[in-house]
């Protein structure tokens, strides 16, 4: 799966303000999980991922997942309860 940081960053000035206001940190996060996720899952010989992340991972992981589902949010309307 790609890393999609970099297409919000290219493609800031089409975003809604409260989104700009956000496209940096996003990005962040973006290439962040992009560049661990294989491992996070899979591991490797020598990383284990019970063994590697830890509470301030998993806090930060929820911190992280918060704003990528806050901020789109703010500008895409859900469906209601049927």
């Amino acid at each position: 799966m790609p890393d999609v940081g970099s297409l919000l960053l290219e493609y800031r000035d089409r975003l809604p303000d409260s989104v700009k206001a956000s496209a940096d940190r996003l990005a962040v996060i973006s290439k962040r999980l992009r560049k661990e996720r294989e491992l996070a899952f899979y591991g490797d010989l020598d990383f284990i991922p019970t063994m590697e992340y830890g509470q301030k991972d998993a806090t930060l992981a929820v911190e992280e997942a918060g704003l990528v589902v806050r901020v789109p949010r703010e500008v895409v309307e859900l469906p209601g309860p049927a």
